[in-house]
C-alpha cells in the first residue's frame, strides 16, 4: 500500500472490523486488469484457428476426391485424342468416298458402253479399263466394300443394233 493510504486508515481506523478484516478491501470496486482483453483475443484466435482448419481438411478432401478421378480423365483423354485424330483425316476420307463414288459411276457407264462395242478388241479394251477402276476404287476405299461394277450382259450381240458393214 502506499503511504499515505496507511495514514488514512490509521487515522480513521478503518483497517480493523470486527472480524479483524478490513472493510475497505470490500468497499472498494471490482479491479479491471488487462486478463479479460488478452482472453477474448485469445478465444477469437482460437475460433480463427478452428475455421481455418475446418476450411482446409474440406479442400483437402476434396483435393483427394478429384484426384482419385483422374485415371478415368486420363482414359477420357485418351479416347478425345484417338477421336480427333480420326476427324482430322475425315476430309481426306470424303474426298476418297467421293471420288469411290464416281468411280463407280463411271464404271456403271462403261459397262453400258461395253454392251454396244461391235469388236472384240474394243470389247477387251474396256473390260481391262473396268478392271482398272474396280482396282482403283478398292484403293480409294479400303474399309469400305467397293460396290461391284454390273457385269457387261452374257450375249451383248443381243442388246445390239445389227453390225454395220466392215470396210
Amino acid at each position: 500500500m502506499l503511504g499515505t493510504e496507511k495514514k488514512v486508515r490509521a487515522l480513521h481506523d478503518l483497517n480493523r472490523t470486527d472480524e479483524g478484516q478490513s472493510d475497505f478491501a470490500s468497499d472498494a470496486p471490482a479491479k479491471h486488469d488487462g486478463n479479460t482483453p488478452a482472453l477474448w483475443v485469445a478465444f477469437i484466435a482460437v475460433i480463427v484457428v478452428m475455421v481455418a482448419y475446418f476450411a482446409v481438411d474440406y479442400k483437402l478432401t476434396n483435393l483427394a476426391d478429384t484426384v482419385k478421378t483422374l485415371p478415368a480423365l486420363e482414359t477420357k483423354v485418351g479416347v478425345m485424342e484417338t477421336d480427333l485424330a480420326k476427324l482430322k483425316d475425315l476430309p481426306a476420307t470424303v474426298k476418297n468416298m467421293f471420288i469411290s463414288d464416281q468411280m463407280a459411276q463411271l464404271s456403271l457407264m462403261m459397262s453400258r458402253l461395253t454392251a454396244n462395242l461391235e469388236s472384240d478388241d474394243q470389247k477387251a479394251v474396256a473390260a481391262k479399263a473396268q478392271e482398272l477402276m474396280a482396282q482403283l476404287q478398292g484403293m480409294l476405299a479400303p474399309a469400305a466394300p467397293a460396290p461391284e461394277a454390273p457385269k457387261a450382259p452374257a450375249t451383248p450381240e443381243a442388246h445390239q443394233a445389227p453390225a454395220a458393214p466392215a470396210q
